[in-house]
């Protein structure tokens, strides 16, 4: 019987680091919302809850009319939380969404006027979730080509 390799098998380390990565990150770059959903989100992160966090950074990504997300900030958390949720392809669309949103502009304005200017961080940051979020739904090929682009 051949034996598949399943991407997170493996000690509870490294799911635990990732998911301390997670926190960190959100914390570090939290964007302004209502103090409850950012409270529902921290919690729900820090409970491992990553399908429950994937719902509420979502619906912080401020959607436009046709599904895409408008805040960059919570499309990043949101596509982290996808990928911990094993949510593989929609974590994929999301960082697409959060890669066309820094290409469109240099800055972001938050809810309470506050600017976000994302960095160099944020754009390997995307490239290297995707290429993870590919080679755990099997696509070695584009997981390549994202490893690639990282600079």
């Amino acid at each position: 019987m051949l034996k598949t390799h399943n991407f997170w098998s493996g000690t509870s380390r490294f799911r635990r680091l990732s998911a301390l990565l997670l926190v960190a990150g959100a914390a570090a770059c939290a964007p302004i919302a209502a103090p409850g959903d950012i409270d529902a989100y921290r919690r729900s992160v820090a409970n491992s809850d990553f399908a429950r966090s994937a719902v509420v950074a979502t619906a912080l990504s401020r959607p436009d009319s046709e599904g895409r997300a408008s805040d960059l900030q919570w499309a990043l958390n949101a596509g982290s939380a996808l990928f911990h949720a094993g949510e593989y392809d929609r974590a994929i669309a999301m960082f697409d969404v959060a890669e066309n949103l820094m290409s469109t502009r240099d800055t972001q304005s938050t809810n309470l006027q506050r600017v976000y200017r994302y960095g160099a961080y944020d754009a390997v940051m995307v490239n290297t979730y995707k290429a993870l979020a590919m080679l755990a739904s099997g696509n070695h090929d584009g997981a390549r080509v994202e490893f690639r682009l990282r600079h």
